[in-house]
């Protein structure tokens, strides 16, 4: 069970947010560490992930009005990461029914697989690890060839370059910009916040 507490409030008032009375002896986890690149969500939206060793997270939602954790997507349909909040609804990488992984764009309200926009397809040879926005731009690290490509899109998904990087390299992210920030730190970042990334 993972619960909710305020600090200074009385532990009757803590909110439960997870619970599995069918397996008890699960312990829920959150981590935001994705592959090689920290996970940053540019969007004011608060999310919540719990999973067990044998699968990938399932993903909530807290509502603004109610204040509780609505539950949008179960990890045992792949892996669901939440990356900004825009005009037309929120940006997300997904391996549901995409095993290369792909990026879509889902109403909270309506989280359907059916109702998702693609705006990144799924790449037929390359596998897609991690996106994020910057300065009005979308960008996508693929794994290519045993190496790392960073692609850039703009943000209806059209393709516009390839970030260039010496030949078999391997590209670690990381987001700064704010001041007292620590590289990499999972915290809210603008999207105008400036992009570190090793390359080995």
């Amino acid at each position: 069970i993972i619960q909710h507490h305020n600090l200074g409030d009385d532990t009757a008032a803590d909110q439960t947010v997870y619970d599995d009375p069918r397996h008890p002896e699960r312990a829920g986890s959150f981590s935001h560490d994705f592959f090689r690149g920290t996970w940053r969500y540019d969007g004011p939206e608060e999310w919540f992930f719990t999973a067990t060793h044998d699968m990938f997270a399932d993903v909530y939602l807290k509502d603004a009005v109610s204040g509780e954790h609505i539950k949008l997507f179960d990890g045992k349909d792949g892996h669901h990461l939440p990356v900004a909040s825009t005009e037309d609804g929120i940006l997300m990488y997904t391996t549901r029914d995409a095993p290369n992984g792909k990026l879509i764009l889902f109403d909270p309200q309506n989280s359907d697989s059916t109702q998702w926009k693609t705006v990144i397809p799924a790449d037929k040879k390359d596998a897609l690890h991690h996106v994020f926005t910057q300065n009005g731009k979308i960008m996508a690290l693929y794994s290519k060839d045993a190496a790392d490509e960073l692609r850039v899109f703009d943000q209806n998904g059209n393709f516009e370059n390839i970030v260039p990087v010496p030949p078999q390299s391997r590209i670690r992210l990381a987001h700064s910009g704010l001041p007292g920030n620590g590289i990499g730190q999972n915290m809210p970042i603008p999207a105008t916040a400036d992009v570190f990334f090793t390359v080995t």
